[in-house]
């Protein structure tokens, strides 16, 4: 590939780096194709017409309510006309929207690659709908919703623990 860690950390090569880390993640997908036919010999996979699923949402300001929108893309990302280094992140630019950040991959921290597709691009988008915002549960209440048979005890154990953390503090 012609290039290495030092080249990230010393913001080299913009191109050469992004364009690699969006095909090492197809090829990820051709090689889990391979394996997973292997393994399972009566299905195939059909990468060109395999999506991504996105689901997002807005919490509306002053309600409980969250508004939701699933969208699918393609698998083959889109081409990338322009990589810049900002900050720790080398991002990704198309040009049918050159302003907009479609990729960030951030070498330093795991590798992690951030996708930011436009909505427009979508192969299907869903109408938009509302859930509830679910009530947040403590540590206790969730264990008394797993193990509610056990929930007496560890709920024993778990305060006992909160006390010597507090003690230490």
């Amino acid at each position: 590939m012609g290039f290495t860690e030092a080249n990230f950390r010393n913001k080299e090569q913009p191109s050469a780096v992004g364009d690699c880390v969006l095909q090492t993640i197809h090829n990820w997908h051709v090689e889990g194709k391979k394996i997973y036919e292997e393994e399972n010999s009566q299905i195939k996979l059909d990468l060109s017409s395999s999506t991504y699923l996105c689901v997002s949402y807005r919490q509306q300001c002053d309600q409980d309510v969250r508004q939701y929108q699933i969208h699918s893309f393609p698998l083959v990302f889109p081409k990338v006309d322009r990589w810049i280094y900002s900050g720790r992140a080398l991002r990704g630019y198309v040009s049918k929207d050159p302003g907009k950040v479609i990729f960030d991959w951030y070498g330093l921290s795991g590798g992690q690659l951030k996708y930011y597709p436009r909505a427009v691009d979508a192969l299907f988008s869903s109408q938009i709908f509302e859930l509830e915002t679910p009530k947040r549960l403590d540590t206790f209440d969730r264990v008394h919703d797993y193990w509610p048979d056990d929930s007496r005890m560890i709920t024993e154990g778990l305060l006992g623990f909160k006390h010597q953390v507090q003690r230490l503090i």
